[in-house]
């Protein structure tokens, strides 16, 4: 008997690779990668270019200044992209971008509470003690 759990396909390379081999190698395909690829290093670009000014207003508001700029690059950009690259009507629906930015701002939530954590615990230092020292 054959199964098709994760665990049957042995090590992690062999497990990564089956997956990505079911994955369709088409043009649309490719072009979104390409897309979200560029979105991504715009939205990088964007934090970048904001620099430690969010960060003068505290850590949680410079950390939710810097997301919403970020999370609105990122998204302005795959948007650009459907234009050019097939999608459907509810990819950029409200509904879909307010679920997205909920489960994003969840996960920010969880990681900007495990940075303070660290800090509370001297585990790190502040982002402008850092930057000063250098």
């Amino acid at each position: 008997m054959r199964t098709s759990s994760p665990a049957s396909y042995g090590s992690p390379t062999k497990r990564s690779v089956s997956v990505c081999s079911h994955y369709p190698r088409t043009a649309d395909s490719f072009g979104w990668g390409a897309a979200i690829g560029i979105a991504a290093l715009s939205a990088t670009h964007t934090v970048i270019a904001l620099g430690l000014r969010p960060w003068r207003t505290g850590p949680v508001l410079g950390t939710a200044i810097g997301f919403l700029a970020a999370f609105v690059v990122y998204e302005a950009a795959l948007y650009a992209a459907a234009f050019v690259l097939p999608s459907s009507d509810a990819a950029f629906s409200l509904a879909t971008i307010g679920y997205v930015l909920q489960v994003n701002v969840g996960a920010l939530a969880v990681l900007l509470a495990l940075s303070l954590g660290a800090r509370a615990l001297g585990l790190t230092q502040p982002v402008l003690a850092a930057a000063t020292r250098r």
